[in-house]
């Protein structure tokens, strides 16, 4: 009589024969322990409901979402080398454009469209956490420190780059409704605008911003409106048709927000 002695042989007969019967017994345990129903207990400490509900909706049973989901590593890696190479391509450049005044070149715009449509894949809540305020942020606090005088380890074109991304990033935030953190973003182009006019900011970068909060204004019409009209009265040279249209769009918002 032959007995299982556990070698290669028996271990692969036995998944061929009998897998398919485990993972269905391990499914059906699973699923009953999940959908059943904890009683309360004395202890304070230990949960009671169902157990998918306490893991799907823990804000229901008085605690916290502790999950966090990390994206598929073949994207992550993609949005780190496009982001890079935005800011180290030397090929770039700016363009004259009769309506947008200064514009990027469209080697620029291939850039930002392709960490648009990646981001989009992971959502507003995930870019806004891991890409700009990990990323882009410290970026931006880099250039803030400088003074033109000093050697910047970014090209304006890939500065002006950045913000126009900031610009598309933001709008995924408001298509998902996520205003507060839209808002907080477009308060820090703000304040990277108004501080660093002083320092003599190029003329290139100075329009994409301008852009960029453009199209963040729908999350705070009435304060863009008064960042760009202070900003235009303090430059000397003529603005383009593009950003006339920009400040009635906003004015626009403005109004029927009132």
């Amino acid at each position: 009589m032959d007995y299982f002695s556990g070698d290669f042989l028996d271990k692969n007969l036995i998944q061929f024969t009998c897998l398919e019967i485990i993972e269905r017994e391990l499914h059906e345990v699973a699923c009953l322990w999940n959908c059943h129903r904890i009683r309360p207990s004395r202890n304070a400490v230990s949960p009671s409901g169902r157990p998918l509900m306490m893991y799907t909706l823990p804000r229901l049973f008085g605690t916290t979402d502790y999950l966090k989901t990390e994206p598929p590593e073949p994207i992550y890696s993609t949005i780190a080398s496009t982001l890079k190479a935005l800011l180290e391509d030397s090929s770039l450049t700016f363009q004259k454009n009769s309506w947008f005044g200064d514009d990027l070149c469209p080697a620029a715009w291939d850039y930002i469209f392709s960490l648009d449509l990646l981001c989009a894949q992971l959502g507003w809540t995930w870019t806004f956490t891991n890409i700009i305020r990990n990323e882009i942020w410290l970026i931006l606090d880099t250039l803030l420190l400088q003074t033109r005088s000093e050697q910047t380890p970014y090209r304006d074109v890939s500065e002006a780059a950045v913000f126009r991304l900031l610009g598309r990033l933001g709008q995924l935030g408001l298509k998902e409704n996520q205003t507060v953190s839209v808002r907080n973003l477009l308060k820090g182009i703000h304040t990277f605008l108004n501080q660093k006019l002083s320092k003599d900011m190029p003329w290139e970068v100075q329009l994409a911003m301008v852009y960029a909060t453009h199209d963040l204004a729908p999350c705070n019409p009435k304060d863009t409106l008064k960042t760009l009209e202070s900003w235009r009265q303090k430059i000397r040279q003529p603005v383009p048709p593009a950003v006339t249209k920009c400040l009635k769009q906003i004015g626009f918002l403005c109004h029927q927000n009132y």
